[in-house]
């Protein structure tokens, strides 16, 4: 009786010491963080209720808060600290300091629970391993090899346009080039049997942003890291079914691959190199990975492949629409380079020549970032240039869509500018003031695909078609309803009209209406 007593005390000291020290742990962050500007806060909770704005209300409610406070704030969900940074000299150091290169689970427990355990969250050696195995995958080389492909795969996206080209009406554009997004994909990156996987495919892009959204949901609700909880969720339902159709699609991938390379020896003379699923699957890392383990990954490569191309690509469309100076100025560069031959094979030595549209892709992504807040956990005390601490034991959460708009880096920020990109324009500009794939050591190894993808299509359909507005969607980028996400996403979708243009410029004499200059 007496040892069983003395297991409970000495069980209960040790809660209490668990406590004791947790606690500790926080009086100090409130210290050290009592000078960082922030919302008032309420008892026990902080400012937890903020985690039930609703998705669609997330981005004006975090603006308003950017306005209130600048670029630098504070928020308490409970005892945990989170720490909002933009401006770029602090961003330069977060972004590279090795005290704050792991992501944080609390903040990436949704998109563990879709995506499993890839790139995206790995932490220390892992991660190394993993981006060491996948990033031989992504030379140069490949990528220009994969025009070839961009070009083709155009041509079938160009047939599904034409019918809507020749209504004229309204259609979702998000729709067709996540479609065109899963097949090139496929394709390219894992060297899959796209016309095998078709079926998959199609119901793949009707759930990505059903995927982005359940994954920033589970993130913002911390509660529901309780399974049990969850279960009660109206919500719950249809996060299974995301993450049913997600697992369903990447296994379907993962067992193809595999049983070709069960009966083939060589690599396919169509590629140079291998592809990230080869590289990978051959490599030392994947070797000692259970097969649950290579499944994760190819998971996440091709939700950040699919949804960030198509989410891009659409808002680029979107953004033409409402800026026809700007379109037709990348027409007239296309123009040059193609002449009067719209239809032949776009050439990876093409894509040099399309100087202005890639500045004009560059304006979309400082407008749109595709992945609109990234986290770190930090596990020392930084001292930032703006001579403010980050402690110990916080959370940073970085959002490059209001570090796009600041007005020192980018003047009349709510303007669409591609001449914000010439090289005279964006030498003097802070390294850290862009980052629309993140930047230091956990930059998004797939930046230059995405860049040279949307390129590609941008070229095919801006030759071909003038991108017009939907008389009834907004009439201004900056009114463009965001929906909250893992990566950025419109309410309601973004519906353009086409129309095809003449040999030598516009079709027919009527203008269309200018929206956005």
């Amino acid at each position: 009786m007496a040892l069983i007593a003395l297991v409970l005390w000495a069980a209960a000291a040790a809660v209490l010491l668990a406590v004791a020290r947790f606690y500790r742990r926080v009086w100090r962050m409130h210290r050290l963080a009592a000078d960082i500007p922030g919302p008032a806060t309420f008892p026990f909770i902080g400012n937890g209720l903020y985690l039930l704005v609703p998705l669609d209300a997330m981005y004006q409610f975090v603006g308003s808060l950017c306005a209130e406070y600048g670029y630098l704030f504070r928020v308490w969900f409970g005892p945990y600290l989170t720490i909002a940074i933009m401006d770029p000299e602090d961003l330069q150091v977060v972004l590279t300091s090795p005290a704050l290169a792991s992501k944080p689970d609390e903040f990436y427990d949704g998109v563990n629970r879709v995506l499993g355990k890839g790139l995206i969250t790995l932490n220390g050696g892992d991660y190394k391993r993993h981006r060491k195995a996948i990033t031989a995958s992504m030379h140069l080389d490949i990528l220009q090899d994969f025009v070839a492909m961009f070009s083709v795969n155009c041509r079938e996206l160009e047939t599904r346009l034409d019918p809507l080209a020749s209504t004229g009406e309204p259609f979702d554009v998000a729709h067709q080039l996540g479609l065109n997004a899963s097949l090139t994909v496929c394709q390219t990156v894992l060297a899959a049997d796209a016309p095998g996987l078709e079926a998959e495919r199609d119901a793949y892009v009707e759930i990505v942003h059903d995927a982005s959204k359940m994954m920033l949901y589970r993130c913002l609700r911390p509660w529901f890291r309780c399974r049990t909880l969850f279960k009660l969720s109206s919500e719950y339902d249809r996060f299974n079914l995301v993450v049913a159709g997600m697992t369903n699609f990447a296994y379907r991938v993962l067992t193809q691959k595999m049983q070709k390379q069960q009966h083939t020896t060589t690599t396919s003379s169509l590629h140079r190199r291998q592809t990230f699923l080869d590289t990978f699957l051959s490599s030392s890392e994947a070797s000692v990975l259970t097969r649950g383990e290579l499944l994760d990954e190819l998971k996440t490569l091709l939700f950040a492949g699919v949804g960030t191309s198509m989410d891009f690509q659409t808002l680029f469309m979107l953004c033409m629409s409402l800026n026809q100076g700007v379109q037709r100025k990348v027409q007239q560069e296309l123009d040059d380079v193609f002449g009067s031959d719209r239809d032949r094979d776009i050439l990876a030595t093409d894509l040099p020549h399309m100087k202005y549209l890639e500045c004009a892709l560059k304006e979309t992504l400082r407008f749109f970032p595709p992945v609109p807040v990234f986290g770190r956990v930090v596990s020392q005390d930084v001292a930032l240039p703006s001579g403010r601490v980050v402690p110990e034991g916080s959370l940073v959460a970085m959002l490059p869509i209001w570090t796009h708009r600041h007005p020192k880096y980018f003047p009349d920020p709510e303007r669409f500018d591609p001449e914000r990109f010439t090289p005279e324009n964006s030498r003097d500009r802070h390294p850290f003031a862009f980052i629309p794939f993140s930047a230091g050591p956990r930059n998004c190894i797939g930046q230059r695909y995405a860049l040279m993808f949307a390129k590609t299509v941008a070229a095919s359909v801006l030759r071909r078609y003038d991108v017009l507005p939907d008389p009834d969607g907004p009439r201004r980028l900056v009114d463009v309803p965001l929906v909250g996400g893992i990566s950025l996403s419109v309410k309601g979708g973004v519906k353009v009209r086409l129309r095809r243009r003449g040999l030598h410029g516009l079709e027919h004499a009527e203008e269309p209406p200018v929206y956005g200059l």
